[in-house]
């Protein structure tokens, strides 16, 4: 199976945007050791992830990018760091916070509670 980041009707901000987000896919199956395609490891944190760090270094190439969240890509990471237009009243993680809990996170809500337990210490 071979995938194709180049699309002739792409941006250039989109190339780079979906380059990143796949960079974000596979430095995630490095940290967690290759228990990627496992069936506990929920799409929704996978590309939840991925697009969070795609928002994250593309914005800082292309001020102001804001990549599409549909299903299961949503824009929880996003929603964390910057605290605009979030559903949940959360704000000022890092990135690196919000990385440091996915080794062992396979579920939405494990996601969650690694989050929470890691900035209550």
């Amino acid at each position: 199976m071979t995938y194709e980041i180049y699309n002739p009707n792409n941006s250039s901000s989109q190339i780079y945007a979906t380059t990143i987000h796949e960079l974000a896919h596979a430095s995630h199956w490095e940290l967690r050791r290759g228990e990627w395609n496992d069936n506990n490891l929920e799409t929704k944190v996978k590309e939840s992830w991925a697009r969070g760090v795609e928002w994250e270094l593309t914005r800082m190439k292309y001020e102001g990018y804001i990549p599409p969240y549909f299903g299961d890509y949503t824009g929880v990471v996003q929603d964390l760091i910057d605290g605009e237009s979030g559903y949940d009243q959360v704000s000022g993680y890092t990135i690196k916070q919000i990385e440091d809990v996915l080794e062992d996170t396979s579920s939405w809500k494990d996601w969650k509670n690694q989050l929470s337990k890691k900035i209550d210490k």
